[in-house]
């Protein structure tokens, strides 16, 4: 007995493999906002309350200037960098430098062979390592470079201009 799957459905299965490449091909993206909130002041003024309490008791404590601000106040009791100020006034940490950094440690040639395997995300220039698969087939009734000019938005339709960053592209046609 031999089972074959619907065209349709292979098309799609098609599709859906490219689009894996393309997203395979992104790489890693960190996120690039905060990732811990910073001290609220209420916070920072309770460190300040328990280190004078300290300091009345002959424990040790933080000698704080009296001009410092909150910020700087809670680098001084904690011993955490100031917060970096996010929109709306929130304060908080993110996980991005330390990511660069370990990034500018890497050994050149293991970092561009790293690179490689990936679209650049400057340009949009895709992936030089030859290791990454490309698109193999062509949709059918598209035009034979789809990937390149976009996936057509129906099963007739012509293809919209490429923009790496509208995912519709994929999302119209698929599930009609």
């Amino acid at each position: 007995m031999e089972v074959k799957l619907p065209e349709e459905i292979r098309e799609a299965s098609k599709i859906n493999l490219a689009i894996a490449d393309e997203v395979a091909a992104l790489g890693y993206t960190p996120y690039m906002g905060p990732t811990i909130a910073g001290f609220s002041p209420q916070a920072i003024n309770s460190f300040q309350n328990v280190n004078e309490a300290a300091g009345a008791f002959g424990m040790a404590n933080t000698q704080l200037d009296p001009n410092m601000s909150n910020a700087q106040i809670g680098e001084a009791l904690t011993g955490i960098q100031a917060p970096q100020q996010y929109g709306g006034g929130f304060t908080g940490y993110s996980g991005v430098p330390l990511y660069q950094q370990a990034l500018a440690d890497m050994p050149p040639a293991q970092r561009e062979a790293y690179a490689s395997f990936f679209m650049d995300p400057y340009t949009g220039a895709p992936p030089t390592n030859p290791a990454v698969p490309q698109p193999q087939f062509q949709y059918s009734g598209a035009d034979p470079n789809w990937w390149e000019s976009g996936a057509p938005s129906t099963r007739q339709g012509s293809a919209p201009p490429y923009n790496p960053g509208d995912v519709s592209r994929f999302q119209s046609g698929l599930g009609k």
